[in-house]
């Protein structure tokens, strides 16, 4: 995962004071369909998995996000985004997520 893909992560993160499973498990779906785009690229799985983990939650960790922004636009639109990035895009730098992604997990 390039470095600008890491930072393009952090833009998902909100902070927040609320609780909800729904974040936590979000969280976790996102960092899976990274690991699974890593791993159709030929990546390490568990290392673009930790480093997109930790870049979308500002190093706190999927059990501190407690909310999603919009629920259903993460899931019709960002989810099936990230899943549906080419191995260049992956990689490129230049690579810029959709609104749907944006400011997307809440943290404590």
């Amino acid at each position: 995962m390039t470095r600008s893909l890491q930072i393009a992560l952090l833009s998902l993160t909100l902070a927040a004071g609320c609780s909800s499973s729904v974040g936590e498990v979000g969280c976790r779906d996102f960092v899976t369909t990274i690991g699974d785009v890593a791993e159709r690229c030929g990546l390490d799985r568990a290392v673009n998995e930790q480093a997109a983990e930790n870049a979308a939650t500002a190093n706190r960790g999927c059990g501190e996000v407690v909310e999603l922004r919009d629920e259903a636009a993460f899931y019709d639109s960002c989810l099936p985004y990230v899943d549906g990035l080419t191995c260049a895009e992956f990689d490129d730098p230049n690579t810029t997520f959709p609104s749907s992604c944006s400011m997307q997990l809440r943290v404590r």
